[in-house]
């Protein structure tokens, strides 16, 4: 019998959205899955969304949180709840190509020493629409554009220029659960994920095709500005882990850099701007963006009205 896949939807007060994403996942040619429809606490229209798909589909779940508990949380319930051979996470605004579980599941179940696989993914906007030049860029600026399909020979180097994205993503969930699942990272949980995985040796495979669509809008939120909170995590993520490959210790050192740098700004929006300069002092050699650390310090130090201002339209990270 073919293994059984378990596929979260993480959601919060995007019913709008998530109609697609729960039927990219009903049209899988792949059809032996379970879908755990994880719902925080959402004031929408989300709870009668999850029922209505529930009671058309008997592999649907719903796990409904009376009170907020958080992305990470919310993601972590959905691998506690699950009962498959392999795992797949995806947003509520994102979508899966009707062939994703197909070949993922064929390529976990030809290589047993795999830990996990992961495709790539268009880029699409607010209304579906694909956006074929930036998604060829993000390709290539993840290292994914010349990236032949197999088992990666440096899945360090993948992980830490954050070549892997969780919605093109399976995983085999006994290692997933291995591993202690998702970190408490916030947003960048998943991220923090795949460095785990590789520092810890475990094999990943590519495959190069497109078989996901990542959205992006205004309310995503790999757009607009982040709070301290929440610029805080990719900080230490990126100063735990270190690489002996020097390829993938320089991609850390320059996400390091710049997060340091969207600290500090951070800290500068909301008028600590003392906390800021403290932040920029620890870009130092070997970390790449000593400079414009020092255009920002200079900033820093000037009135806080103007320092809103000029950090929010002109110098941006």
């Amino acid at each position: 019998m073919s293994p059984l896949v378990s596929i979260v939807i993480s959601t919060h007060n995007r019913a709008h959205y998530l109609r697609e994403a729960v039927v990219s996942v009903l049209q899988q040619t792949y059809t032996h899955f379970e879908l755990i429809l994880c719902d925080d606490a959402s004031s929408d229209e989300t709870p009668q969304v999850c029922q209505e798909f529930q009671a058309t589909d008997p592999r649907i779940r719903i796990v409904r949180h009376e009170k907020n508990i958080g992305m990470q949380a919310n993601w972590s319930s959905g691998v506690a709840a699950a009962r498959g051979i392999y795992f797949g996470k995806l947003d509520d605004d994102n979508h899966y190509e009707p062939t994703f579980l197909e070949r993922l599941v064929e390529i976990l179940e030809t290589h047993s020493e795999v830990a996990f696989a992961f495709t790539d993914e268009w880029i699409i906007d607010e209304s579906g629409k694909r956006n074929l030049p930036l998604t060829d860029e993000l390709s290539q600026y993840y290292q994914r554009a010349n990236l032949p399909s197999g088992v990666l020979v440096n899945p360090q180097l993948h992980a830490a220029s954050q070549g892997m994205g969780i919605n093109a993503t399976l995983f085999r969930l006994s290692i997933l659960r291995e591993v202690g699942g998702f970190g408490n990272y916030g947003a960048t949980a998943d991220c923090e994920l795949f460095l785990r995985l590789t520092s810890l040796r475990k094999s990943c495979a590519y495959l190069s095709e497109r078989l996901a669509e990542y959205r992006i809008h205004e309310t995503s939120f790999s757009t607009g500005l982040k709070g301290i909170r929440e610029s805080e995590f990719p900080v230490q993520m990126w100063e735990r882990y270190s690489f002996s490959d020097p390829q993938a210790e320089q991609a850390r050192l320059e996400r390091l850099s710049t997060s340091y740098l969207m600290l500090a700004r951070a800290y500068a929006l909301e008028g600590k701007l003392a906390e800021a300069r403290q932040v920029l002092k620890k870009i130092t050699p070997p970390l790449p963006g000593v400079k414009k650390a020092q255009l920002f310090h200079r900033i820093f130090s000037l009135p806080e009205a103007l320092v809103r201002v000029l950090i929010k339209r002109k110098y941006s990270v």
